[in-house]
């Protein structure tokens, strides 16, 4: 089994961490579709998205160049 087999879950942890004070960066993005959980449909960008908007300050990659404009766009 791969990542793409899996499925995401969110939880409201990043909204804990702000809470408490804290700042929240995720780790380490991949773009390869195969590593990506099936909900991405095998889209790097829908990854970032999501976690952005779960409210994550930041991510360690040097590929979501666009990403967090598109979740601000989304972010109701």
């Amino acid at each position: 089994m791969n990542d793409a087999d899996k499925r995401v879950v969110t939880s409201d942890l990043v909204t804990r961490a702000h809470r408490a004070g804290l700042f929240v960066h995720a780790y380490t993005f991949r773009n390869e579709k195969g590593q990506l959980a099936a909900d991405y449909n095998g889209d790097p960008e829908a990854e970032y998205i999501l976690f952005y908007m779960l409210g994550v300050d930041g991510v360690f990659t040097d590929t979501a160049h666009g990403a967090r404009r598109s979740a601000a766009l989304q972010i109701p």
